[in-house]
């Protein structure tokens, strides 16, 4: 069975994924289960992004949110992601939402690389891109604007590998954009024969092992700086944190009987529910 292409690199993975937990010091053995379902989400994100999608015809698959959430649960936000070669010329075109945030951002790295996501390279703003009356939009995206194109236009980083959208929403009521992207310059041949898609998985893996470890230092060190039950600010600029957003990082350990209630009124402090509290609720409504 071993002798399937790419095969052998899903096992090693899996079976050094204690190892790599004991080396680090982090998680403690009684969340191994918990631990090693993070290692399954994290391998079928990789392969989402990996075989979902591809450079010269991509498309949106999903990223990190409800489905994926490597960070945090965040129900707020809907993540798309798509891989990018920085010398071709993209049309991004759709209908803009009524979302708090709307934004398509630049990234270097990422599970089509191997590697983790690396810095914030650029940042559009849908929501300020001039639309017709019915909110529909089309921007062009490429190193250089195209001759003779007059219309909305941004410049494509050149480190660039993908493209990750966000739809935020915090009201009841708003609701997502629809935005779609096509690759202008050329066409690619997406069949697949074996080699490819052996190296495809050796490019999986190697993203899940760098992330893995990335996440598993960082809460490490959240616990060792003194952030259990707490919360840690920050820009996360450095991984691809956009520049209207704050990100507030905390390790939680909760008893059985207790309850985890983070409410911005109670200015950090963590209280029971009380009789008559509303119940929690995502604010995202779908057309």
């Amino acid at each position: 069975m071993t002798d399937v292409p790419g095969l052998g690199t899903v096992l090693d993975l899996l079976q050094s994924a204690d190892e790599i937990a004991s080396e680090i010091g982090y998680p403690d053995p009684s969340l191994r289960v918990a631990y090693h379902r993070q290692i399954l989400m994290l391998l079928a994100q990789a392969y989402v992004q990996v075989f979902g999608t591809n450079v010269a015809h991509p498309d949106w698959v999903p990223h990190t949110g409800p489905l994926f959430p490597w960070g945090a649960p965040n129900h707020d936000t809907i993540y798309g992601f798509a891989p990018i070669d920085a010398r071709g010329v993209y049309r991004v075109s759709g209908t803009q939402g009524t979302e708090t945030i709307a934004s398509l951002m630049f990234r270097k790295g990422g599970a089509n690389t191997g590697q983790v996501h690396g810095a914030t390279l650029g940042e559009i703003d849908v929501q300020s891109i001039e639309t017709a009356r019915d909110r529909r939009f089309e921007l062009l995206i490429s190193a250089q604007r195209p001759d003779g194109y007059a219309g909305p236009w941004h410049a494509l980083p050149a480190e660039t590998t993908g493209l990750v959208a966000r739809h935020v929403t915090v009201e009841p009521g708003q609701l997502d954009g629809v935005w779609s992207l096509e690759r202008l310059d050329r066409s690619g041949d997406i069949s697949s024969d074996t080699h490819a898609d052996s190296g495809q998985v050796q490019t999986m893996t190697s993203f899940v092992r760098r992330l893995n470890e990335f996440l598993l230092r960082l809460v490490k060190k959240l616990r060792d700086d003194g952030y259990t039950n707490a919360f840690l600010a920050d820009r996360f600029q450095g991984h691809g944190g956009i520049a209207a957003q704050m990100y507030f990082q905390g390790l939680f350990v909760i008893d059985p009987d207790e309850v985890l209630d983070a409410d911005p009124r109670q200015r950090g402090e963590f209280r029971a529910p009380e009789p008559g509290d509303p119940a929690p609720s995502t604010g995202r409504e779908a057309e």
